[in-house]
């Protein structure tokens, strides 16, 4: 191989591995490359074994890194993390807030503020600005009955 190609080999496999790579990638859609990742890596290793072992050489591995998708895709993808974050964190805070009467009434009437705040600051903004109100309300109430 050696002897046909001399310093050459390196551009021969690099286009033999892109264009492996890329016959693949063309057999699958774009929302498959989220859904579908960890298969489409093991089919374009499947393939640069085969075609670079044609070319007498070993693949030791093979890492999909990056994906260039199209701008409507990477912007689909982005939204749609920003809306699971977003529900995550409304799930996180109505448990916060489902369990704060609870450990209010559990606790002496020196920790409501402490134990309310603390659980303020975890909260998202939106639901911050709702609870301020609250605490305001929670803070008039303890200092009338001290």
């Amino acid at each position: 191989m050696y002897r046909l190609l001399q310093e050459d080999y390196e551009v021969i496999f690099t286009r033999i591995a892109r264009n492996s790579v890329l016959s693949i990638a063309g057999d699958y859609n774009a929302p498959d490359y989220w859904l579908e990742r960890d298969n489409i890596g093991k089919s374009m290793l499947e393939s640069l074994v085969t075609d670079l072992n044609n070319a007498h050489a070993d693949v030791s591995g093979f890492m999909l890194l990056k994906i260039d998708l199209p701008d409507l895709y990477e912007g689909a993808i982005v939204l749609r993390l920003k809306l699971q974050h977003n529900r995550l964190s409304l799930i996180k805070s109505s448990e916060l807030l489902t369990r704060l009467p609870n450990r209010l009434l559990t606790s002496k009437p020196k920790d409501m503020l402490r134990l309310t705040l603390s659980t303020l600051k975890l909260l998202p903004t939106p639901l911050k600005l709702l609870t301020k109100e609250w605490v305001s309300l929670l803070n008039k109430t303890l200092s009338t009955s001290a």
